[in-house]
C-alpha cells in the first residue's frame, strides 16, 4: 500500500513539477509573477477536451494541438498584456497577470458553463511486485522525463537558451551584446506557457475541467516555486514532488480534507527553515 501510494505521489508531482517550472521560467527570466499560471493551464485542458470530443483524436495525440496553441497563447499575452507593464512596479504587474487569468476564467464559463467535463482514456493495470501500476502512470511519467529532458537541452544546449540564461542573469548586459531582450521574454512566456500544455495533456485522463480547475493548480504552481526557491527550475521540480508526495500519503494515511491543510504546514515549516526556498533563492512573495 505505501509503495502505491509513493508512486502515486511521485506522479502527481511530476505534473506539479512541469506547472510549476513555466511558473519559474517567467519569473526567473522576467521577473514577472504569473497569475494567470493556471487559467493557462485550464484553457488547454479545455483545447484536449475538445479536440478528443470533436475530432476523435486520442487524448496523448491532442498533444500535437495543445502544445503549440498554448505557446502562441502565451507569446500573445506576452507582447500584449505583460510587455507593456513589465517596467513597471510589481503590483501593477500583478494587478495585470490576475485580471487577465480572472478575464479568461469568465469568459470561459460564459462559454461553457460551469459543467465538469472528462475525456474517457483506456486504462489498464498490472502489478510488478506487490506494486500495482497503470498504463496512465506510466504514460504521465514519461511525458515529464521527456518534457524536463527537452528543456533542459533548450537551456543548456541551444543559442535561444544561452539568450535566455544571459537575459535572466542580467538583461541590461544582454541588451547591451545584441540580444533583444522584448523577444526573448516573449519567447520564455511562450515556453512557460506550452509548459502547462504537456501538463494539461497529462492530466486530463485523471482529471474534470471546469473553469475554477485553474485556481487549484495555480495555488499548487506558488507553493512548489517558494518552497524550491524561484527563479529555480531543480527547486521547483524537487518541491513539485515532495509535496505531491505527502498530498497523497496524507490523503490515504489520515484525510482527504486535512491533506492540503498538513501540506501547507509543512511548507510553511520548510520556508521557516530555510526562509530562500529549498535551493536558496531568494522567495519574493
Amino acid at each position: 500500500m505505501l509503495i502505491n501510494v509513493l508512486v502515486a505521489g511521485c506522479v502527481l508531482g511530476g505534473v506539479y513539477a512541469i506547472v510549476a517550472s513555466g511558473l519559474s521560467l517567467i519569473f526567473g527570466v522576467m521577473r514577472v509573477v504569473n497569475f494567470a499560471h493556471g487559467q493557462f493551464l485550464m484553457i488547454g485542458m479545455y483545447l484536449v477536451f475538445w479536440t478528443n470530443t470533436l475530432l476523435g483524436w486520442p487524448v496523448y495525440v491532442t498533444s500535437v494541438v495543445v502544445i503549440p496553441a498554448l505557446f502562441i497563447l502565451g507569446w500573445l499575452s506576452e507582447k500584449f498584456v505583460v510587455e507593456p507593464v513589465i517596467h513597471a512596479d510589481s503590483s501593477a504587474q500583478l494587478l495585470t497577470t490576475f485580471g487577465l487569468g480572472l478575464g479568461i476564467q469568465y469568459i470561459v464559463a460564459i462559454l461553457w458553463t460551469e459543467t465538469p467535463r472528462s475525456v474517457n482514456v483506456p486504462v489498464h493495470t498490472f502489478a510488478i511486485g506487490s506494486v500495482q501500476f497503470s498504463t496512465t502512470d506510466f504514460v504521465t511519467m514519461g511525458g515529464v522525463i521527456v518534457t524536463f529532458l527537452i528543456l533542459y537541452g533548450i537551456l543548456n544546449g541551444t543559442k535561444l537558451g544561452t539568450m535566455i540564461r544571459a537575459v535572466s542573469q542580467n538583461p541590461t548586459a544582454a541588451r547591451l551584446t545584441g540580444i533583444k531582450v522584448s523577444r526573448i521574454n516573449a519567447l520564455t512566456f511562450g515556453i512557460g506557457t506550452a509548459l502547462v500544455g504537456v501538463a494539461a495533456v497529462l492530466l486530463m485522463p485523471t482529471y474534470n475541467v471546469y473553469p475554477d480547475v485553474g485556481s487549484v493548480f495555480t495555488v499548487v504552481a506558488f507553493i512548489t516555486v517558494i518552497m524550491g526557491g524561484f527563479g529555480s527550475l531543480r527547486g521547483a521540480f524537487v518541491a513539485a514532488v515532495i509535496l505531491g508526495v505527502l498530498d497523497s500519503v496524507f490523503g490515504v494515511y489520515i484525510s482527504n480534507t486535512l491533506a492540503q491543510a498538513l501540506t501547507f504546514l509543512v511548507f510553511i515549516i520548510v520556508l521557516f527553515i530555510r526562509p530562500r526556498g529549498l535551493f536558496g533563492q531568494e522567495a519574493r512573495l
